[in-house]
């Protein structure tokens, strides 16, 4: 069912399935910057 729906998307599942790791890819290293980081803690969004 899943496979089906991928290839009826095509291009479209593909760009979506890669945003989608990249999102999580770059909120796994967020959340490990916070951890290592206080300022973060008190500030997640502080660059």
């Amino acid at each position: 069912m899943v496979s089906l729906f991928w290839s009826d998307l095509g291009d479209i599942g593909q760009v979506v399935m890669t945003l989608g790791i990249g999102l999580v890819t770059f909120g796994i290293a967020i959340i490990s910057d916070i951890k290592k980081s206080q300022e973060g803690i008190a500030n997640p969004f502080f660059w």
